[in-house]
């Protein structure tokens, strides 16, 4: 089985709200290797935002007369129809997270969307567009959390992006194989990195727990923002506990120069109450060198997570008897 993202046009992507999804058409599908047993991911770019609205499994790749039959009404001009093997729910409003955006890779070189800073570029979701298997994981995981928020804060499994960091590392011709493992470790919050780090910190900042075996090697400045040095610099880290290093990678915390923690405005309080987190913590003064990181942290980070700056619109009704 192979995994594509279909590009569906934006100007009415809000008026399928409620609607399911049948098929897809577009020229040259099956020459671009589209077969039954496919899946398909449909896609639009709204604003410089990715929109995931469903997905459907192919069971018939046929022309336009042949849709015509199966769906019994007309079906436009196209060269190729992607007919579900069962209509699926559609969603106009589920955002892909930015982070999840920028995991995405595609095949046959492994190549990522165009982003103009956090815009996706206009032409780059445009047809259909093969994905990796993790990546197309990616948005089977987004497609499971639809429910309720928008997908504003789902947290892809760290697994997954990991894997996905792993395989651009090899695929890199600059750096030999000592480097590339020594980044894949990194990623992973092991090796060399992890031991920089463990000569800076002792304990997690925010619970005073000693026992290493039990806290994550969080780095403070993103990787995918770091440079290779910034990546295995112990300066660029912290260890927290795991739910902690989850909402400070999240930019729900963040920390002032001299240790006072910042908690985000769009937690929710349930969250303080259940963890015992309490607004006024101070966890002690950083060094110098971590300075800078926590101060780039805190600029694009902190705050900057889904339900936070960014809202999704509120979308217009499905108009009552239209499908996709």
């Amino acid at each position: 089985m192979k995994e594509y993202t279909y590009y569906w046009r934006s100007n009415d992507w809000h008026e399928l709200q409620g609607g399911k999804i049948r098929h897809v058409a577009g020229k040259g599908l099956r020459r671009k290797g589209l077969e039954i047993g496919d899946r398909i991911y449909v896609v639009t770019n709204l604003d410089g935002e990715m929109y995931l609205g469903g997905s459907l499994d192919v069971a018939q790749v046929v022309d336009r007369t042949e849709a015509r039959r199966l769906l019994g009404r007309d079906v436009g001009v196209a060269g190729d129809y992607a007919i579900a093997a069962t209509a699926q729910d559609f969603h106009a409003d589920l955002r892909v997270p930015l982070r999840v955006t920028r995991a995405l890779r595609f095949r046959p070189e492994n190549k990522s969307l165009l982003l103009k800073g956090e815009r996706l570029d206009q032409l780059t979701l445009r047809g259909l567009r093969e994905l990796t298997p993790d990546s197309a994981a990616l948005l089977d995981d987004l497609l499971g959390v639809r429910a309720g928020d928008g997908g504003r804060d789902y947290t892809p499994p760290a697994e997954r992006l990991d894997d996905i960091a792993a395989v651009e590392i090899e695929r890199r011709a600059d750096i030999g194989p000592v480097e590339k493992r020594a980044l894949i470790d990194a990623r992973r919050g092991h090796g060399v990195y992890r031991r920089n780090l463990e000569k800076i910190e002792i304990a997690c900042r925010i619970t005073g727990l000693l026992d290493r075996r039990h806290l994550r090697a969080s780095h403070i400045k993103p990787w995918r923002d770091s440079t290779d040095e910034e990546k295995l610099d112990g300066f660029n880290g912290l260890l927290l506990s795991p739910h902690f290093d989850h909402l400070f990678d999240l930019g729900y915390l963040s920390f002032d120069d001299d240790g006072t923690l910042k908690v985000s405005r769009y937690l929710n309080p349930a969250v303080l109450r259940a963890w015992y987190l309490d607004r006024a913590r101070r966890v002690g003064p950083f060094r110098p060198e971590q300075r800078r990181y926590l101060e780039y942290h805190r600029a694009n980070v902190f705050e900057s997570h889904g339900g936070g700056r960014r809202r999704v619109e509120v979308v217009p009704a499905w108009k009552e008897g239209e499908e996709l």
